[in-house]
């Protein structure tokens, strides 16, 4: 928004074009610095009241504007973690109708219940913007093991098959991805064993 400067004394007028010469190099040489954070261009596409443009060009973010998002990003994606396990929990009482537990049927006791269930752990480092690292722990009774990695409203983006047992890790590379949150799963045998988030950054 411009400023009206017909009133204004000779000495205000030259103060208040100092002061904008100022702002433009400050907001030109913040543009210029190398830190972390999210490709203006690409947030501008999905959220353009999150980034301004001064005269020359530039483009700033307006990160606490950000903060809200974020808030509403983690709420549905709690929102996707609570209907995965409504899915899993609707799965098992189907399978409870006939006196079965989670865990699987051999030829020499009977039930073979989870002694030794799969884990996912939390990706490190987290947020990241390089790569990073994703644990799990995999039975050797597990027949197929997968993590799943989606976007936030749940599209699945790609699927990693994880072909070793016991403790392992799969390396993330930022370059696949575009800034932003994420969830990954583990899933053994058609189960979801757990849902977590991870951040990349630009």
């Amino acid at each position: 928004m411009g400023v009206e400067t017909s009133d204004m004394s000779e000495k205000e007028r030259n103060a208040l074009i100092e002061y904008q010469k100022e702002k433009e190099k400050y907001l030109a040489e913040l543009a210029k610095k190398k830190r972390l954070g999210f490709v203006a261009q690409d947030l501008q596409k999905v959220f353009p009241e999150l980034v301004e443009q001064n005269s020359d060009g530039y483009l700033s973010i307006d990160y606490i504007g950000i903060i809200s998002v974020l808030v509403e990003a983690v709420k549905e994606q709690q929102k996707i973690i609570n209907n995965l396990s409504a899915q899993v929990k609707s799965i098992e009482n189907d399978c409870c109708n006939n006196n079965l537990k989670s865990g699987s049927i051999d030829g020499s006791n009977g039930l073979n219940t989870d002694d030794n269930p799969a884990k996912l752990y939390q990706n490190t480092p987290n947020p990241f913007n390089n790569q990073t690292t994703i644990r799990f722990e995999i039975p050797q009774t597990v027949q197929n093991a997968q993590l799943h990695i989606c976007n936030m409203v749940g599209t699945l983006l790609k699927t990693i098959t994880i072909n070793q047992r016991g403790t392992g890790q799969e390396t993330i590379s930022a370059n696949e991805f575009n800034a932003g949150m994420y969830l990954y799963s583990l899933v053994t045998d058609g189960r979801i064993i757990d849902t977590k988030q991870m951040l990349l950054t630009e």
